[in-house]
């Protein structure tokens, strides 16, 4: 699907090691589905709250991939980092409870200020 007027934003919530920004966030919101998203959302709410409060909408599901790439010269430069410093490149959608697209995210993230657990259960 098509995503129409998209907002972006640069997102740190993963823990903020003295000035060092560890992640890259861009988010992408269908602006037709979700109109005036940017004016409720902000530092004192999340986007769930927002999703839920303003326009019931839950996000039931998604599907998240997580890779390895290295960092460009204006990806270095944000995160302080050498360029062609190995980044987790973690991509993603989630999924209302009637299947539709809430929202589409990138993230680059530090490697060396991040880990990965994945719990397997059966």
């Amino acid at each position: 699907s098509v995503l129409h007027g998209t907002i972006k934003h640069c997102h740190n919530n993963i823990g903020r090691t003295s000035a060092q920004l560890p992640s890259i966030e861009t988010t992408y919101i269908n602006a037709e589905r979700y109109p005036g998203f940017i004016d409720y959302y902000g530092e004192e709410t999340s986007m769930d709250e927002v999703f839920m409060e303003k326009y019931h909408t839950d996000q039931a599901t998604g599907v998240e991939g997580i890779n390895v790439t290295y960092a460009t010269e204006d990806e270095a430069g944000i995160l302080q980092i050498d360029v062609g410093a190995p980044l987790f490149y973690a991509s993603g959608v989630s999924l209302s409870e009637k299947g539709e697209m809430v929202m589409y995210y990138k993230q680059l993230i530090r490697s060396d200020k991040f880990e990965f657990v994945c719990t397997v259960e059966s």
